[in-house]
């Protein structure tokens, strides 16, 4: 996937679903976690989940992806 502008070149997944929503509580089949999106930064080389710690306290547990050809970091939390 890449992005152009603020547009990225796939469509919402077709089990995505808005945060107010009261499905966004509950995980669908054959997942086990609710993720949210918390954050999209520019990749620093080598980039991981790591990186998208927001301070050296920050004690959170992070996914993330690479986008855009490995220039855009996506860093999810699970929803609790």
């Amino acid at each position: 996937m890449y992005r152009n502008g603020r547009d990225w070149n796939v469509s919402v997944p077709p089990d995505a679903v808005p945060c107010q929503a009261e499905r966004a509580t509950q995980v669908p089949v054959p997942y086990n976690q609710v993720l949210l999106v918390a954050a999209a930064y520019r990749a620093p080389a080598g980039a991981d989940a790591a990186h998208c710690r927001t301070s050296a306290h920050d004690n959170r547990r992070y996914w993330s992806l690479l986008a855009d050809d490995g220039n855009t970091l996506v860093c999810f939390t699970p929803r609790f």
